[in-house]
Order: C-alpha cells, then structure tokens, then sequence
C-alpha cells in the first residue's frame, strides 16, 4: 500500500532527524568551549599580573639603582674630604670617617637588595616565557577545536536541513487524514508506525492475533496494533 510506504519513508526520516539533533546536542556538549576560555582567560589574567610585576620590579631596580648612584657620589665626595688635605679637624675627620661607613654599609645592603631583586626578575621572566608559551598553546588547540566543532556542527545542519525538506515532501503526499493519525500516535508513543515480523509487531515486540494478521496481509484498509496502537506494515 502506497500510503504505509509513504508513512514508513516519513518515520525513518524522523528517525533519521531525530539522531541528527541528538548529535548535534552531543557535539555541543563535547566540545565544552566555556572550559576552554575559562583557561585562556586565566592564562591571559596571568600573564598581565606577571608583566605588572615586571615593571614594577624594574622601576623598583631604578630606585635602587638611583640611590647606589647617589651613595657612591656620597662617599667619593667624603673620600675626597678625607685625603684632600683640606680638612684637618680631627672631629670632623672622624665624622667622616663614621659617615663613610654608614655608607659603604647602605651601598653593601643596597646592592644584595638589587641581586635579589634581579634574581627575582629573572625567575618572573622565566614564569612569564612558560606562561606565554601555554597561552600560545591553548589557543592553537581551541583552534583546531572550533574548527572541527565548525566542521562537524556543518555537516550535522545541513543534514538536518534535508531530512526536515524530506520530511515536507513526504508529507504533502499523504492522505491528511491518516497523517494526522500517525502524528497522534507518534505523540504518544514516540513512533506512529511499525514493522510487522514473523507476526510479531516490532513497535511493541508482541504476537498478533492471526485474525489480525490475516486482515494485515489481505485488507487495504489502514490496520493498528491491538497492543500498541501503531499503524502496522507488513515488513520485508
């Protein structure tokens, strides 16, 4: 019977549609793109602290180094004070003296201050490097992400798209009636028609009467399943 092939067509391709967006809402499930820009966003966040400590270090190393220059014109000029010949005050040779190595004191700590400080502008350059590098690679990767999301996210639409237009097609070629029945049914019961096999319906897996069998096999008239209620078509 045309019309039970018809709506047999009509069924795999709903079936065939459903799958199509089943698989697109598992490929946006997989490819979890919020996760991704959590760790570019973090990686970013990272990389903009580590550059602002930068700077501020190397301002803090000219601060420091401003300051070793001024100690050192300092004690140069006390040193010249000393052994000019000049000054031959004995109180004030010995202030010198003192105030010489109150000096020499601060430019020793000044300097292990600024190796130190140096020493911690390497190690926040090596971070940087590392972090930078895992940045770059978390970007290439979500990459080559979207574009096989993009690819296969392509292939499912337009699949979706032909089966919808079948859909449309095998439709328009169906008593309105009947099909209004199979939509009921399909409502209700997730598919409105079935395959009947070794007598068995394949919709709900029952045995069928063989009155009914007999009226499948030798009636045109549209049969249903006394278990299930699906439309019933004689299978291959």
């Amino acid at each position: 019977m045309e019309q039970l092939d018809l709506l047999w067509d009509l069924e795999l391709h709903h079936d065939s549609l459903s799958f199509c967006q089943k698989s697109m809402f598992r490929l946006r499930n997989k490819f979890n793109f919020n996760e991704v820009e959590k760790k570019i966003e973090k990686a970013e966040d990272k990389v903009i602290y580590l550059r602002n400590k930068k700077e501020k270090m190397k301002l803090m190393l000219n601060k420091y180094n401003s300051k070793l220059k001024d100690y050192n014109f300092k004690i140069n000029e006390i040193e010249k004070n000393l052994y000019d010949g000049n000054t031959t005050d004995i109180k004030q040779l010995e202030f010198l003296d003192i105030e010489k190595d109150k000096i020499k004191k601060m430019i020793n700590e000044m300097e292990i201050e600024i190796l130190e400080q140096m020493d911690e502008v390497d190690a926040t350059d090596e971070e940087l490097l590392l972090i930078e590098w895992e940045l770059e690679e978390i970007k290439i990767e979500n990459e080559e992400i979207q574009k096989e999301y993009s690819e296969q996210e392509r292939l499912l639409s337009s699949k979706i798209i032909v089966e919808k237009k079948n859909i449309l097609e095998i439709e328009q070629k169906i008593d309105k009636e009947l099909l209004d029945k199979y939509y009921n049914i399909k409502k209700n019961k997730g598919s409105g028609i079935a395959e009947v096999k070794d007598g068995v319906c394949c919709g709900c897996n029952m045995l069928l009467p063989t009155i009914q069998l007999d009226r499948l096999h030798n009636d045109d008239k549209i049969t249903l399943c006394e278990n299930c209620g699906r439309i019933l078509k004689i299978g291959p």
